[in-house]
């Protein structure tokens, strides 16, 4: 809350003749929209955590009377995403539920050659290989997949890899488990990975260990690349993942309940899995861009309708 930050940004969007402020910061929420009214600016909030925002009972008000009178629109990723964070009935039926959406035809399979990808990675077509792509942080629960992985391997001798595509501050934490471990020949920290849909082509199953998740960006998108799936029920992955029907999902924060789940998942018939798949696809294809873009755009022209009203 900077006077400073505030009386900049108005002198930014005075001088911008766009009519709405979309804003997925919830970091300065409060400057952001007291700076978008004294613009003359109709405000956004997209909502993209399944962690509560705001805690102050009186900023929580505060905010609830934005949104009723119209000087906040609430979209929100998910419908966890959204119930963490409003508890007021009134106020959850003026909020929009528009989720991130995926190119579907970037993650087809006819884009990659799988033989091809393993090899700039270092794997062999015979290598049994569990992915996940997302920051390197505590809410993703690489540290939690890691210890599953180790159990896996050191007690029921079951040969797989792991690959995690991403950066974040856990890596030094990560790295030094995985050398504890001894499991430097198993588990790859990629790094930074920006041909997403190459990189799930190599892979024969996705994991997202997520111990916090507001919606599952990644999972729609292994979802999109036919990719079998395991995922933690945390946040809004099971309003993407169904329990045997579009993949596995098991408790979030549960080291042996994701090491049965992976174990369980590698047992799993191939026919099965290939019907796992194609359902997810179909739901998946709920996400596309199209998708995202119409429902974004009556948002839009409503919020333009009302001010020129």
């Amino acid at each position: 809350m900077s006077l400073f930050f505030i009386f900049r940004l108005v002198k930014v969007l005075k001088k911008d003749d766009s009519q709405i402020v979309h804003s997925e910061d919830s970091l300065k929420l409060l400057s952001q929209v007291l700076a978008a009214w004294m613009a003359g600016k109709t405000f956004i909030w997209q909502l993209h955590t399944s962690e509560k925002i705001i805690s102050n009972g009186l900023m929580t008000q505060l905010f609830y009377f934005f949104i009723r009178n119209n000087i906040i629109t609430l979209i929100a990723d998910s419908k966890t995403a959204l119930m963490k964070n409003i508890f007021n009935k009134e106020i959850l039926n003026k909020a929009h539920i528009i989720p991130p959406s995926v190119e579907l035809s970037y993650y087809s399979i006819e884009n990659y050659n799988r033989k091809i990808v393993r090899n700039k990675f270092g794997f062999s077509e015979n290598d049994i290989i569990f992915g996940s792509t997302g920051r390197l942080h505590w809410a993703k629960g690489y540290e939690l997949l890691i210890n599953s992985v180790n159990q896996i391997i050191s007690h029921q001798d079951i040969k797989l890899k792991l690959v995690i595509a991403g950066e974040g501050p856990l890596r030094t934490k990560l790295s030094e488990l995985i050398e504890e471990y001894k499991m430097q020949s198993h588990i790859k920290l990629l790094g930074s990975v920006h041909k997403i849909g190459q990189f799930l082509q190599m892979l024969d199953f996705y994991v997202q260990p997520s111990i916090s998740e507001a919606f599952g960006m990644a999972v729609v998108e292994a979802m999109a690349a036919r990719i079998p799936i395991i995922c933690s029920d945390a946040g809004g992955l099971p309003e993407l993942i169904q329990e045997g029907k579009t993949g596995i999902i098991v408790k979030n924060n549960n080291v042996g309940a994701l090491a049965n789940g992976i174990v369980k998942l590698l047992n799993t018939d191939e026919n099965e899995l290939k019907k796992m798949t194609e359902k997810a696809y179909k739901v998946a294809c709920c996400y596309s861009t199209e998708a995202a873009v119409k429902k974004d755009l009556i948002v839009y022209k409503s919020l333009v309708k009302q001010t020129v009203n």
